[in-house]
């Protein structure tokens, strides 16, 4: 899934993520762990500390972690369907930007709380299913439909 459906390249996925949560539990083999429909996701590089080393991919401290890794499973259908993924630390510098040019779904209520913390981006334009919306009205829509999924997606101006 991180290299098909995101793009991710394997080489960055073998080097550079190191930690991988899936559900809450940390995975070792990420080619046999399956990612189902409402799913979450949690990818990072090293996290500090003991429990950053246990929770690594393959640690050897693995087995401090005891019942809580995510064991092998077995994919009978590849099927589509919508995850909430977390990106940390380094991941989230590298990657976050990808993200969001190909773009992310995600609940109105944060894309407005989003808006008013950062009221520099007042050049966006929303697209809702009412239409394309300025970031005044966006807001305004936005806020009268706190629960509505939005697509959000950015283009890099030059």
């Amino acid at each position: 899934m991180l290299e098909e459906g995101f793009g991710i390249p394997r080489e960055y996925v073998e080097d550079r993520i190191q930690t991988v949560f899936l559900d809450g539990m940390p995975v070792d083999d990420i080619d046999t762990a399956v990612v189902h429909d409402g799913a979450r996701m949690g990818l990072a590089a090293a996290l500090p500390g003991a429990a950053g080393i246990a929770m690594r991919r393959n640690s050897p401290y693995a087995a401090l972690r005891g019942d809580i890794t995510r064991k092998a499973e077995i994919v009978t259908q590849a099927e589509e369907g919508t995850i909430t993924l977390l990106l940390f630390n380094l991941i989230m510098q590298e990657q976050g930007e990808s993200f969001l040019e190909r773009g992310v779904t995600s609940v109105a209520w944060r894309i407005a709380k989003l808006l008013k913390e950062h009221p520099e981006n007042e050049a966006l334009s929303i697209n809702t299913p009412e239409g394309a919306l300025s970031t005044v009205a966006a807001g305004d829509w936005l806020q009268k439909n706190p629960e509505a999924q939005v697509h959000l997606r950015v283009e890099r101006s030059e």
